[in-house]
């Protein structure tokens, strides 16, 4: 099954997630959406963003993925991987705990110019190739998808 891994903090989840979950499984891109949200964000304090407890966000995004209907659901997934959360451990761990899918990145292409300060960025473009979702002003790259 192709999987769209929609991660995020979620802090609080919001219409324009909603928006693209809903988008990428009414246009066929994939066949799921898992939300994901962040357990420890890698760039934590750097942003200056406190987050709402784990467990809270967990809550948030339950509900909203309830209302997008079962295509779209929420793993825990960053909760039992160590801290803090890297993008592409993450998405080795979904692909080796479930080899039977295809994963793929979720990105707004807002953050495309903050790719080179993750970790192993080229390795996620090369295996789990990202959905850049179109954001105002900013363009959205090259050598990736590109989604709304």
């Amino acid at each position: 099954m192709r999987i769209a891994v929609y991660g995020g903090s979620f802090n609080p989840p919001h219409r324009a997630h909603a928006l693209v979950a809903s988008w990428l499984v009414s246009s066929g891109t994939v066949e799921q959406v898992w939300l994901v949200p962040v357990f420890q964000h890698a760039f934590e304090g750097v942003h200056g963003k406190a987050l709402a407890p784990y467990a809270q966000r967990i809550v948030w995004c339950t509900a909203m993925a309830e209302e997008l209907g079962d295509r779209v659901v929420v793993s825990e997934v960053e909760s039992r991987l160590p801290a803090p959360s890297y993008t592409i451990d993450t998405l080795q761990h979904l692909s080796t705990s479930h080899p039977e899918h295809r994963f793929r990145l979720v990105v707004g292409a807002d953050i495309l110019s903050q790719t080179t300060g993750w970790k192993s960025w080229d390795k996620i473009v090369e295996d789990h190739p990202p959905i850049v979702v179109g954001r105002s002003g900013y363009s959205p790259g090259v050598g990736v998808s590109e989604g709304v």
